[in-house]
């Protein structure tokens, strides 16, 4: 090894002692309580609260969104969390998904306009943050023990479902299944989503994929919900090409609340 790249007597004992100054060695104790206090301080501001929705009836009859909404993604010039916002087919607000990532810690879920956190979506175990497919488990903050009834939904991709060089077109596959909060016995697989992307050109930005989901019944494949991504110019300057989906609930299903459809279409923008 060339020796004029190796640092120079002086400047190891002046790493040695920068390393060795106490304000330094403090410094390396404090920064793990800090993080772990700044991700503490994130869990309790954007996670469930029960109690300030217990006495509060759950929005659009129980399915916390419409049939018919519109989701647009927001941005500013530094963000560090994703946010989508939700809007009825009238255009007014419902509420907004957010996702929040530090380090280890993750939140995303959804608020109404109130700002009252509905549902949040989960890792399924530790080890999910590390995988090459997406899981997630899902559940209302109202929903469980000593509140009310309702399901808990598990969201897997099939990882094998994607093409292995997606040019032109690009598939995701995810399977939806429901577990009652009641009964952890009573699981049944409840939808099929399947992500179709079509290559499309965007003005400056030459080409991108533009996403369309076709959301199925596991059992009859009968269309329970459709959603089409589009991309507007948007942003603080206006110079930002964001998404914005279509969401139409076909058949509205009591074991596949529109909440969790609306998830599956948010799920694009926040894992892109």
């Amino acid at each position: 090894m060339d020796e004029s790249l190796l640092p120079s007597p002086a400047r190891r004992r002046a790493l040695r002692q920068a390393c060795s100054d106490p304000d330094c060695i403090k410094l390396l104790i404090a920064l793990p309580f800090l993080l772990a206090t700044l991700g503490v301080a994130l869990s309790r501001n954007s996670g469930c609260d029960y109690d300030a929705l217990k006495d509060i009836p759950p929005p659009h009859g129980g399915s916390l969104v419409p049939a018919n909404i519109t989701l647009v993604e927001r941005r500013h010039l530094f963000q560090l969390y994703k946010y989508v916002d939700v809007f009825d087919r009238d255009g007014h607000s419902v509420g907004y998904f957010y996702d929040m990532n530090f380090l280890l810690w993750m939140r995303f879920g959804f608020s109404d306009s109130e700002h009252r956190i509905w549902f949040e979506a989960k890792y399924k175990s530790f080890l999910s943050r590390f995988k090459f497919n997406i899981e997630y488990y899902l559940q209302r903050c109202d929903v469980g023990a000593d509140a009310r009834e309702g399901g808990m939904y598990d969201v897997k991709e099939d990882w094998w479902a994607r093409k292995w060089f997606c040019i032109t077109n690009c598939v995701r596959k995810f399977s939806v299944s429901r577990t009652d909060v009641s009964n952890a016995r009573d699981t049944m697989s409840a939808a099929t989503a399947v992500f179709n992307s079509t290559l499309v050109h965007r003005g400056m930005l030459g080409l991108r994929h533009e996403w369309y989901l076709n959301m199925t019944d596991s059992l009859t494949s009968d269309r329970i919900a459709f959603a089409k991504q589009h991309f507007f110019w948007g942003g603080p300057l206006g110079n930002m090409l964001l998404s914005n989906w279509t969401v139409d609930v076909a058949e509205q299903k009591a074991y596949l609340p529109n909440w969790v459809i609306a998830f599956m279409a948010a799920l694009d923008d926040v894992e892109e």
